[in-house]
């Protein structure tokens, strides 16, 4: 599953939203990715919770919330690879690395992070990156 920076927020509910054309999906699932992404304690205090309509483009949302309803979404799907491109950019640091220690406490997800963010990026086990055409590994780079 891809997360970029953007994310695409239909007008519909948030159920509708985070199941994203996947059917039988159980709510238990749905409360698991959202704990995961940092955005159940904000779906529940919601007068309809999973069920809430948003707007196009998750209008009335912040950001914030855009990004871990993204995130969430993400994990829900089956995809044994996590994508996250700038997936995190609009979060605090605390929130983003509650994403991350839930992502890594996962074992059923490799998580690729692109990030330029140190303590993102401090969180993962191989850090690779890129300087012009070459490719440098296993180093924490100042320069990031």
């Amino acid at each position: 599953s891809y997360v970029p920076q953007g994310n695409l927020i239909v007008s519909g509910s948030i159920r509708e939203n985070l199941a994203f054309f996947k059917t039988n999906v159980s709510e238990d699932n749905m409360i698991e990715a959202a704990k995961t992404a940092q955005i159940w304690d904000f779906i529940s205090e919601l007068p309809e919770g999973l069920d809430t309509v948003l707007g196009e483009g998750g209008l009335g949302l912040s950001e914030g919330q855009i990004q871990r309803l993204a995130v969430a979404r993400a994990v829900l799907h089956d995809s044994p690879i996590l994508l996250l491109d700038e997936a995190t950019s609009a979060l605090d640091e605390q929130t983003e690395l509650a994403i991350l220690k839930a992502l890594k406490e996962r074992r059923d997800k490799t998580c690729i992070l692109v990030s330029h963010k140190k303590a993102a990026l401090d969180f993962c086990d191989k850090v690779f990156h890129f300087e012009g055409n070459q490719i440098f590994s296993d180093e924490k780079c100042e320069k990031i």
